[in-house]
């Protein structure tokens, strides 16, 4: 009934004893990946889920929850070794050139009228 493992001291032999373990998995709301409409995305710009992209989404999802709720009580996320070294393996990847289609979204769309789009 309660919302946590409950740990108690037995009294006999300085042994401690599990009273109560919370069974429920709870998921972090807007943190969490829509498993289904992911798989349907990828499938549906031809890309095999089984390569690795679907994992490389659960960790970035993972390292991001883990930041926000260390954040929240402004601590250190502590990340694990494979964490790190899937972060630097995101480090060496060439970044989008998102400037340049930002200029490009402007241009093709700076001569269209708002009730173009209605």
């Amino acid at each position: 009934m309660i919302p946590a493992t409950i740990i108690g001291y037995t009294g006999r032999e300085d042994y401690f004893e599990v009273l109560s373990v919370f069974r429920r998995f709870i998921t972090s709301g807007m943190l969490e990946l829509n498993k289904t409409r992911l798989v349907k995305l990828l499938s549906e710009n031809r890309i095999d889920c089984n390569n690795g992209a679907y994992n490389c989404f659960e960790n970035i999802q993972r390292i991001y929850q883990k930041l926000v709720f260390n954040q929240l009580y402004d601590q250190d996320p502590g990340f694990a070794k494979d964490e790190l070294e899937f972060i630097q393996k995101l480090g060496d990847i060439k970044r989008l050139p998102e400037k340049k289609l930002v200029r490009e979204l402007i241009k093709q769309t700076s001569n269209f009228k708002i009730t173009n789009y209605l």
